[in-house]
């Protein structure tokens, strides 16, 4: 929250101060103030960043690399909940046929998850591993399972990178009529920074 916000704020109490009785008073103090607050919690407690998305399969026998470093990643950092979206037109192979074939899906890939800590700390701390589980919205198929760890790396603008391995299957990702692979299995990499909210 920036000085102008929080002086507003304030602002609005005394006024409010000044045209209310004193049994009023107090409830109208604290009513905003809690309001106030509330704001100041949310912001520090939901971030939003970007994140990169790296697919491995098997095409024509040969290993190839659906990627992008356009994922947006929402994150509550108190809940440990996370929603990814990406959009199929930022996903590159290198090989102009599979871009095709992958970029005439028009639904952007969104996934929404949590990961298994009781929340995501930008303080100081050790190498954290933790399962992770997720699924794709708008698929009934099942639910993804993978493994996660957060890594302090505290450079003034991140306090840590989040990285995720899953180890699934095209069709849990919805991806089976827009990946032309030899297996269904693949496996999905996703890292991800944690900005800095101190």
């Amino acid at each position: 929250m920036t000085l102008f916000d929080c002086s507003t704020a304030f602002s609005y109490i005394i006024v409010t101060m000044k045209t209310t009785n004193k049994y009023g008073l107090l409830l109208v103090v604290l009513i905003n103030w809690m309001s106030f607050a509330n704001v100041m919690y949310s912001q520090k407690l939901e971030d939003m960043t970007n994140g990169t998305f790296n697919l491995t399969t098997v095409v024509n026998n040969k290993i190839v690399h659906y990627q992008s470093t356009d994922l947006v990643v929402e994150l509550d950092l108190q809940t440990a909940q996370f929603t990814m979206i990406l959009d199929p037109q930022n996903i590159k192979t290198g090989i102009d046929s599979l871009d095709k074939i992958i970029r005439t899906r028009k639904e952007v890939f969104r996934m929404v998850g949590e990961l298994g800590i009781k929340h995501i700390p930008i303080e100081k701390h050790p190498p954290l591993e933790f399962e992770v589980s997720a699924r794709v919205q708008d698929e009934t198929i099942g639910y993804l399972e993978g493994e996660g760890e957060l890594t302090y790396v505290f450079n003034g603008m991140y306090s840590s990178i989040l990285t995720i391995v899953f180890n699934t299957d095209l069709k849990t990702l919805g991806l089976n009529d827009f990946i032309p692979a030899q297996f269904q299995n693949v496996e999905l990499f996703i890292k991800c920074p944690i900005p800095n909210m101190s």
